[in-house]
């Protein structure tokens, strides 16, 4: 089903809303992408959808608008690191190293040369999946315990063989 088709069958439903202002966004279609982020948080006034519609309006040049949809996001999670680097209150040294924002873009630091590259090196591992290492680094944890589960099955089912 499309998006529209959902939007057409579920008129409540904020997140197609959403995530079609995200899509008109990045294809640069500002206009189409602010209409769509209004739509979604007229329906649900989350994080989420304020931080789509303040994005919209940084894009825009709307200074404005952006600072106070930035506000808005601030107030519903204070620790929005995204809302604090829009608005000023974050300084260089405050920001966290290799964070990565909701678009998927990720920040790296040149101070930590060594947590860089050992990010790319698992991500690498992971088929190309970008990951944060800490995230990486649980993900292939879990593997290696699936791994050691299976292993120890097959050895108990060798060893008590009627």
């Amino acid at each position: 089903m499309s998006v529209q088709g959902v939007i057409s069958k579920y008129p409540s439903f904020y997140r197609p809303h959403e995530g079609l202002a995200r899509v008109y966004q990045s294809k640069k279609q500002l206009h189409q992408a602010e209409e769509e982020a209004k739509t979604a948080v007229a329906l649900r006034s989350d994080e989420g959808t304020l931080e789509v519609l303040a994005s919209i309006y940084s894009d825009e040049k709307d200074t404005l608008h952006a600072h106070k949809f930035w506000k808005a996001v601030l107030h519903k999670n204070p620790k929005d690191i995204q809302a604090q680097r829009h608005l000023g209150l974050l300084n260089k040294e405050e920001e966290p190293d290799n964070q990565v924002s909701r678009s998927g873009e990720e920040d790296e630091s040149d101070d930590d040369e060594t947590g860089a590259a050992a990010g790319k090196k698992i991500s690498g591992a992971l088929n190309g999946v970008d990951l944060e290492p800490m995230i990486a680094i649980a993900i292939l944890g879990c593997l290696l315990c699936l791994v050691c589960v299976c292993v120890c099955g097959l050895l108990y089912q060798r060893w008590h063989k009627p």
